[in-house]
């Protein structure tokens, strides 16, 4: 489960500075943290070169694995041997609450290029929470198989049907939710995953809400006895 976030204005306000700084026309986000899962998914699919994406496009890296990139890949020199990978791709490193919401909002579309691993896949239940185009590995969505038809929501099996995915995704419009796929993608909110504990939950505690009730009663009766007792000497 995760939290529903809420982006404040001045968050979007960033990230519109940001993409006018940078000249980026389309937001691709990847957030990840340092997990060996997320940037050997990321090289599995996309490799060393960025550039087969359109002018003004860029891959966003936040988290952990941007910090693991930009070691890598030696950023800072940017050197003739990484030049095309970094040729689309900005990492912005470890962001706060809001900034990282706030980028998720500007985003026009998120990925998901994991092709290994265990962990919860957050960072899938926030994806479908936002509403925003996805492209994703079919690994990514195991435990959310339900939420792969929603709209949007665009799933690959290889590297070639991603990248396609991707470009072919840059160039279309978000499609808007029914009410029935806002109450699906509601599911993966904390609210909605724990209530079907609460009768469970509500079963296991009432038998020892009654007995501390019960075992209160009789205190207060024994000591309203002792004290009719003290005060009729």
């Amino acid at each position: 489960g995760i939290e529903k976030q809420y982006v404040s204005k001045k968050a979007l306000e960033y990230w519109k500075k940001f993409k006018k700084k940078h000249s980026v026309g389309k937001i691709i986000t990847f957030v990840g943290s340092g997990h060996p899962p997320n940037y050997t998914g990321f090289t599995d699919i996309f490799g060393n070169d960025s550039s087969f994406l359109p002018q003004g496009a860029k891959i966003i890296i936040a988290g952990g694995v941007s910090e693991y990139f930009k070691i890598t890949y030696d950023y800072e020199r940017k050197s003739k041997r990484f030049g095309k990978f970094w040729k689309n791709i900005i990492p912005v490193g470890f962001l706060e609450e809001d900034l990282l919401s706030g980028l998720i909002e500007s985003s026009d579309v998120i990925i998901l290029p994991i092709t290994s691993g265990g962990g919860s896949n957050l960072k899938t239940a926030e994806a479908i929470l936002s509403g925003k185009k996805v492209i994703a590995t079919r690994h990514a969505f195991r435990g959310f198989e339900q939420y792969m038809s929603l709209p949007n929501i665009h799933v690959a099996d290889n590297k070639k049907e991603f990248i396609e995915l991707l470009v072919e995704n840059l160039s279309t419009k978000t499609k808007s939710r029914g009410k029935q796929d806002v109450e699906l993608a509601n599911q993966v909110t904390w609210e909605k995953c724990l209530s079907p504990l609460e009768p469970a939950l509500n079963k296991l505690t009432r038998p020892n809400a009654v007995y501390i009730l019960n075992w209160m009663k009789m205190r207060t009766r024994g000591i309203l006895g002792r004290i009719r007792h003290a005060l009729a000497k």
